[in-house]
């Protein structure tokens, strides 16, 4: 997945946002209105590993105690195709106690809390590495040459000036871009404003190569709840499925703590090949693992899919294979709904 939705290993330029500090007037209910933009990039930082710098946004002490609701867009996406993840994580205070909850950040995220005051933090899960995610076309590097040129089957690509691109030959040095590079494909060459320092990547292999990109976030908070929609705000922790053969439980997922987790929206479908219909999915189930190893009754996943309440107490979720042997693999998506 290389276009997406929508930070230990590797971070990457500065840090910084863009505030707007006008406070809305006050009208006699206590409405309070802010909004604030930030500056992200992308990372090597994987989907689900929570690790990297949180980066600041709303930082609000002086609220009038009441239901609040913030709203997440992405103000300027990266513009390079390779895609992007940010998790929110948002501390609401009452009295000094803090509630935590983490939502994944899309243009459209939207999450309501009690509060007098409220944190708000950005952190990059784009998962862009060597491992992770990095582009369909490879480049060809000579030693002491800043020309990169592209090869392989892969779509052509645009990279910003502000990026940083890294080589899998060389994957701890950092190259910024002399120029942007528009549209460029196999064949056709991106120059970097500085000579390459690795070792050489001949043609027609050569290596391949990823970037690190900026992009804008933005959150608006607002005095109110949110409003009633038919899903809860959510948290993804993994952009892959879990295939699970033919009568197996598989190895389970961890559920995130300290994110409001509350419950589960699952996919199944069977592993296609001739012969296996569509409908070896109502086969697959879904368990509850709780403390101590005891696992709780679970459910079918229907559909439409629709979210399920997580029993508390829950700290993995499995997906079983109930076809029996010789049949398909079944592979699980899900995502978690968060409180709020």
């Amino acid at each position: 997945m290389k276009a997406a939705l929508i930070t230990a290993a590797l971070v990457l330029g500065c840090y910084g946002h863009n505030e707007d500090d006008t406070m809305m007037p006050m009208p006699a209910m206590g409405q309070v209105r802010k909004a604030q933009i930030s500056d992200v990039i992308t990372t090597a930082n994987p989907l689900g590993s929570f690790t990297g710098n949180q980066i600041p946004n709303l930082q609000i002490d002086n609220l009038e105690a009441g239901e609040y609701t913030l709203q997440f867009q992405v103000i300027e996406p990266p513009i390079d195709g390779l895609g992007y993840a940010t998790y929110a994580i948002i501390r609401w205070k009452v009295q000094g106690q803090q509630i935590q909850r983490i939502i994944s950040v899309f243009s459209g995220a939207v999450i309501g809390g009690v509060a007098q005051a409220v944190d708000v933090y950005l952190l990059d899960q784009s998962d862009r590495s060597m491992a992770g995610f990095h582009f369909a076309l490879t480049a060809i590097l000579v030693p002491g040459s800043p020309v990169v040129v592209l090869a392989g089957g892969g779509a052509p690509i645009n990279l910003g000036i502000n990026e940083q691109v890294f080589f899998n030959s060389q994957p701890g040095v950092a190259y910024a871009l002399a120029q942007p590079a528009v549209n460029v494909a196999a064949g056709q060459a991106i120059v970097l404003a500085t000579p390459y320092t690795g070792p050489a990547a001949p043609g027609p292999g050569g290596s391949s190569f990823w970037a690190q990109c900026p992009y804008k976030v933005g959150v608006a908070l607002s005095k109110g709840t949110r409003p009633t929609i038919m899903q809860p705000p959510v948290l993804l922790t993994s952009k892959l499925a879990e295939t699970v053969t033919p009568v197996s439980l598989g190895v389970g997922v961890a559920v995130p703590q300290d994110a409001g987790v509350i419950s589960i929206l699952t996919s199944v479908l069977p592993t296609l090949a001739p012969n296996v219909s569509l409908a070896n999915a109502a086969q697959g189930f879904v368990s509850f693992g709780l403390a101590g190893g005891l696992i709780s009754h679970g459910y079918i996943p229907g559909t439409p899919q629709e979210w399920y309440p997580i029993p508390p107490g829950t700290e993995r979720v499995f997906f079983g294979n109930a076809i029996g042997a010789g049949g398909p693999s079944l592979n699980f998506t899900w995502q978690w709904g968060i409180e709020g």
